[in-house]
């Protein structure tokens, strides 16, 4: 018996196509076995293979075996191994996930590449609360570029006109609405709606449930997504994502707490720290008021970045006010040791400024964390901190 394995027949050609028809008319007679494998999504872009397939599907002895993606319990496993770890971070099985839709070849891929950068030894040797705090907000991974031009070939059969619509869906984020999308392409209704419907045939992107009243839409892979935004500039990228921050600003209520992560993340990638940090904050007292505590610090931490990065003019009183709120939500998730290293970096940043001010907020803080009963408690130091702030306030 012959056993014969064709991969990725979406790319097959004519003449090659005729072959393999042939040869699974012979397959009975022959005593052979032919197995054809194709990406499904691919498929429509191959007129004669669609055709070709659906004949297969009517021969007595044929049958169609569709392997779904995996499931996050699976890309856990799949982790699991490939890393040879027992235990793997929930964010990094979540970011695994949400960046390769459960594809072991964008799974595979994205890890050699991580690897070859020196990413998963970081993991490795990195305390995980860290990293908890540290990629809260951006939990989907860059794919390399063997995985995003995969996703590029899907995209090549798009006219103009429907990718720049697209790209701009990019842009918005891996679910966008109806209405912020049509606001930001400037696009009438209908004319928006031709062009969504393209893109739902094409399966580019998927119809969510309604939300509050919105129509919402994702993409079907977020190789795609990344695979459009690696196409345009930098400036044009920053110059969309404020865009899309006013369009919020202009369509939905700023005052609804909903949206203040938006607007943030989109005024930040645009480069208007000043926009950015009033959402940051607010996103992170919202977060602090229902007890969400890791969030919160990682929302303030958002915000205090970008003021450092601002001038070094930044207002004393906002830095104080939110290096305490970022301090107090860690210690609030029980991540004391964070809590302190974040106390010490807030008197480093006074020393580096010549702030007494700032410097002193930072040694009470740390004088009265040290003098609670926490897993870092140390009342000789305390009581030294706490003489240093002394002494800084009398030198005021």
């Amino acid at each position: 018996a012959l056993f014969l394995v064709v991969e990725d027949a979406q790319w097959i050609d004519s003449s090659t196509l005729e072959l393999f028809t042939y040869l699974a008319e012979q397959t009975s007679k022959a005593g052979m076995l032919l197995v054809i494998t194709y990406r499904p999504e691919e498929v429509e872009s191959n007129a004669g293979l669609e055709k070709a397939l659906r004949n297969f599907e009517r021969y007595p002895d044929s049958s169609v075996v569709k392997v779904t993606p995996l499931n996050a319990s699976q890309v856990e496993r799949f982790l699991q191994s490939a890393l040879g770890r027992g235990a793997i971070p929930a964010w990094l099985v979540e970011s695994f996930y949400n960046a390769t839709n459960g594809n072991p070849l964008f799974i595979e891929e994205t890890l050699k590449a991580l690897a070859a950068e020196g990413e998963i030894a970081k993991w490795a040797r990195q305390d995980t609360s860290k990293l908890r705090q540290t990629t809260m907000l951006s939990l989907t991974l860059q794919l390399p570029q063997t995985v995003l031009a995969l996703a590029e070939r899907r995209l090549q059969l798009l006219t103009e006109a429907d990718r720049s619509v697209l790209t701009m869906a990019a842009v918005l984020g891996p679910e966008f609405s109806f209405a912020l999308l049509e606001k930001v392409t400037q696009l009438d209704e209908d004319t928006l709606l031709d062009t969504i419907d393209r893109l739902l045939s094409a399966r580019l992107v998927e119809e969510l449930p309604v939300r509050a009243g919105e129509d919402y839409y994702r993409f079907v892979q977020e190789a795609l997504r990344q695979a459009l935004l690696s196409t345009i500039s930098r400036r044009r990228i920053r110059r969309l994502h404020l865009r899309t921050g006013e369009a919020i600003e202009e369509i939905f209520d700023s005052r609804e707490e909903r949206v203040w992560p938006e607007m943030a993340y989109h005024f930040a990638e645009a480069g208007n720290v000043d926009k950015a940090v009033k959402y940051f904050i607010r996103t992170g007292d919202e977060a602090a008021r229902v007890y969400a505590n890791a969030e919160a610090a990682v929302y303030y931490g958002q915000a205090l970045g970008l003021i450092e990065t601002g001038a070094e003019a930044a207002d004393t009183k906002q830095l104080i006010k939110l290096y305490s709120k970022q301090g107090r939500s860690l210690e609030l998730d029980n991540q004391h040791t964070d809590a302190v290293q974040h106390y010490q970096q807030m008197r480093d940043d006074g020393l580096r400024r010549k702030d007494n001010q700032l410097q002193i907020a930072a040694l009470i803080a740390l004088a009265a964390i040290y003098a609670t009963p926490t897993p870092v408690r140390n009342l000789e130091q305390a009581e030294k901190l706490a003489d240093q702030a002394l002494a800084l306030a009398r030198a005021e």
